[in-house]
């Protein structure tokens, strides 16, 4: 009797140890995610992050973007902490390829809406308290809509089409192949902040 009761004790001394292993994460493998979410109807913001109206005589439209990368993610303690003094915990590759130093387009990150756009393991996040993530972006690929009003061989056009546009807005970026929606351009070279191409059918 004693046999079966010392055993009846192991096992459930095995089965509380086992039991209590569940659901912990080892330190090692657990990762900061960073997931891209896009929403057409957010409310336009400044370089604050504060409330923006489109001033009078602009437009603006509210595009459904399909993709994002970016060039760095910092972990900032404060506000006030300068440029890049933070813990710089992402930085997309660079090359000198076409030049000076500049964004590998080829070799970027790339999300969509709800996408993983990167896990940085925990135990590389340097420790501390951060109130503050910044992203530098560096390419946005969205669809648009544009207004054409014209004359073509007498036949006046005046309709709404949609379009995709994709702009870089890194420092500067080494574009090999650039694909914005199903047609693909050949550039092999750098080009600065404010590139941008279109496609329409």
């Amino acid at each position: 009797m004693r046999t079966i009761y010392f055993f009846c004790c192991i096992l459930f001394t095995a089965w509380c140890l086992t039991g209590c292993q569940k659901g912990v994460t080892d330190i090692s493998t657990a990762n900061l995610v960073i997931k891209f979410k896009f929403d057409s109807n957010q409310v336009r913001l400044d370089n604050i992050g504060q409330p923006a109206t489109v001033a009078a005589g602009h437009g603006a439209q509210n595009p459904v973007f399909n993709s994002m990368s970016a060039h760095y993610i910092e972990l900032a303690p404060s506000a006030l902490t300068a440029l890049g003094t933070g813990d710089i915990v992402y930085q997309s590759p660079e090359t000198t390829a076409g030049g000076e130093k500049a964004i590998n387009f080829a070799q970027s990150n790339f999300a969509g809406n709800g996408e993983v756009f990167c896990k940085i393991p925990i135990t590389s996040i340097r420790p501390g308290s951060y109130e503050w993530l910044r992203m530098s972006l560096s390419y946005q690929n969205a669809d648009v809509k544009f207004y054409i009003d014209t004359v073509v061989a007498g036949i006046p056009v005046k309709q709404e089409f949609p379009g995709t546009i994709a702009g870089f807005i890194g420092f500067n970026t080494y574009i090999n192949t650039l694909t914005i929606n199903n047609q693909s351009l050949l550039i092999n070279a750098n080009k600065l902040q404010g590139f941008w191409g279109f496609e329409t059918d």
